[in-house]
Parts: C-alpha cells; structure tokens; sequence
C-alpha cells in the first residue's frame, strides 16, 4: 500500500509505526489502539520536563556539603563513580599547584561534554575571583587549599547532577558567610575570604561576624556559576537533598529543593 511503504521510508528502523498506522485506518478496533497510543508515537520518549533546582543557603554552603545534598536528592553512584573515575588514583592531600596545571588537568578528564563544560565553568570563574582578589593575573594564581582533588570532585559532581536531574534553571536564597578563613600559608584569618567576597557580588549575603567560614571559596563558586540570586517561581517539589554537616565544624546542612515549574503560576 502506498501510504505503508511511505511510512516505512520514514521510520525505517521502526516497523512498528506502520503498523499502528495500518491498525489505526483499518475499521476494526481503532478507537481502542488510539487510547493506547495517546501522547506519543511508539518508539519515541517522552520528554522529561526541564527542573527547577533551589539552593537553600541560610546556612552556608560549600563544595563538600553541595555534592552531599545532590546525592542526598537521589544521585545515583554508579554515574558519580563513572565521572569520578580519574580520581581513582587521585593523592590523599592537597598539594600546592598552579590553577593553570589543574585547569589542564580538568581538560584532560573523559567526561560527557555538558558536564565537562560546566564543571570547567566553575574551575574558571574561581580562578577569575582569586585573581582578581589577589591582584595577580590568571596564570599566576596558585591554589594551595584548593588544590586537593576533592575541589575538582564537588564541581564535576555538582555538574554531573544539574546534567542528571535536567535543572533549567538555578536559584538560590540569600547566602550566610562567615569572618573566617584560611589564607595560602594555612594561617586562620578571621576576615572573609577574599575570594568569596568577590564571588558573592550581586548576591544577597548575610555577613556574619561569629568566627565561621559558613561559605567556602568552592560553595561560592558553584553558587556564581549557575545561579539566581532571585526566589524560583512556584515549585512542584519532587525531592529534597540535604548536603550534611561540615566536616570543619558543625555548620548545619545546605538545603537543596528540586521541583518543577507550575504551570499556572496563580496557582
């Protein structure tokens, strides 16, 4: 018949298509196949719609505590371990190294395009900021806390879960940081860290003068690269992450709420 060879052209890995076509001219029981196949052409998906994500920071938030709370939202770890392969052999503590070495290495990690890109994204903005904050110019920025590779594992995580869960859009309240902070010798400096400073301009912050590093140098990376410093529009939440305590104090955890968009936004 004229109309199956055609379809047959189109869908040529797909013989079912015409036969649904076929079912749905002929008489018999049509009305029936047509309710099975509403919405949709067998063989095709449905697109999941796009995620809203909401990074509650009243208390802070750093890398460590962001890739806990993407897991905590149902992160599978069989897709982190795949990212995190190249850390296999990654070494125990942070040596100091130039950002431009480990801005190299980051490119040199087989990771899927989206995720490579952003995670290289935050890598980029936080050299931008700790130059900047320190006067010198991008390829002389060293990183000494910053160059052990649990940085890298928060800003690939973080990305593998914006990738995984389809977030559209990131938002983010306003954001407690601390008077405190460790300067490149390991001294403890109770002043916020010149890095965060610059990274949270344009966001609401609540600068607090306790003696807390509420907000890491990594916590406000992730939070300038991807988000909003506006409320999200009303939410249907479908899951809520918590990134648990610091491990350098007991800083409570950073809140992460997934949702998607309403529809009617009155309602």
């Amino acid at each position: 018949r004229p109309h199956e060879y055609g379809i047959r052209r189109l869908f040529p890995r797909d013989r079912a298509v015409a036969d649904h076509v076929e079912q749905l001219l002929s008489r018999r029981g049509r009305g029936e196949h047509r309710q099975r196949l509403r919405g949709r052409l067998p063989g095709r998906r449905h697109r999941r719609q796009a995620m809203i994500l909401y990074i509650d920071a009243g208390w802070g938030i750093s890398g460590d505590r962001a890739l806990a709370a993407m897991k905590d939202l149902g992160l599978p770890d069989a897709v982190l371990k795949k990212a995190f392969h190249p850390f296999a052999r990654k070494p125990t503590r942070a040596v100091p190294r130039k950002a431009s070495e480990i801005l190299r290495w980051a490119k040199g990690f087989h990771l899927d395009r989206p995720v490579q890109r952003q995670a290289l994204q935050v890598l980029r903005m936080l050299i931008r900021a700790e130059a900047k904050a320190h006067r010198v110019p991008e390829d002389q920025v060293h990183f000494h806390q910053l160059a052990g590779p649990d940085t890298l594992e928060s800003f690939i995580g973080f990305a593998v879960g914006l990738v995984h869960f389809r977030v559209e859009k990131v938002h983010v309240s306003p954001i407690r940081a601390g008077a405190l902070h460790q300067d490149p010798r390991g001294r403890v400096r109770r002043c916020p860290g010149p890095a965060t400073v610059e990274l949270l301009k344009g966001f609401p912050v609540h600068w607090m003068q306790d003696g807390v590093e509420w907000t890491t140098p990594t916590g406000a990376a992730l939070v300038a690269a991807f988000s909003t410093p506006r409320p999200p529009p009303p939410l249907q939440v479908r899951a809520i992450g918590m990134g648990g305590r610091s491990a350098k104090a007991s800083i409570p955890p950073v809140r992460f709420l997934l949702g998607q968009p309403l529809r009617n936004n009155h309602a």
